[in-house]
Parts: structure tokens; C-alpha cells; sequence
């Protein structure tokens, strides 16, 4: 983890994966694999970050550990 200053901080939208499936092999089930799919595998969140990141391209991928975050 690492603490920012909220009075330099920025706001930021981040998203959070998870696994896409429930299981770890839904084609080889008799349901449809779309029956599968984890709701919960995409979570966009509010999170405050580095004031650098506002320079970053739009197009650019940071990709944080989840060690880091939790």
C-alpha cells in the first residue's frame, strides 16, 4: 500500500478483476458456459492516486499488483 497525500492527490477511476468464470472449466459442463460467468468479475471503483498519473496517456495500461492494494 502506499499513502497519498489527499490534498495532491487525484481522483481516479480504477477497475478491479476477478476471474470471468465461476468454474474453472465451464465449456466442459452441460449448461451453457454463459451460465458460468462471474458478476462479480468486473469492479470499477473511486480511488485517489499520484498527481503524475493525470500526464499518463489515456491509452496507457497501470496495472497495480493486488498485493499492493490489499
Amino acid at each position: 500500500m502506499h499513502w497519498v497525500s489527499i490534498a495532491h492527490a487525484i481522483e481516479a477511476e480504477v477497475r478491479e478483476y476477478d476471474r470471468l468464470f465461476l468454474h474453472e472449466a465451464p465449456d466442459s459442463q452441460t449448461a451453457d458456459f454463459s451460465t458460468f460467468v462471474n458478476p462479480e468479475s468486473l469492479k470499477v471503483r473511486k480511488a485517489f492516486v499520484e498527481p503524475h498519473i493525470k500526464h499518463a496517456s489515456c491509452w496507457r495500461t497501470i496495472s497495480i499488483p493486488t498485493s499492493w492494494v490489499f
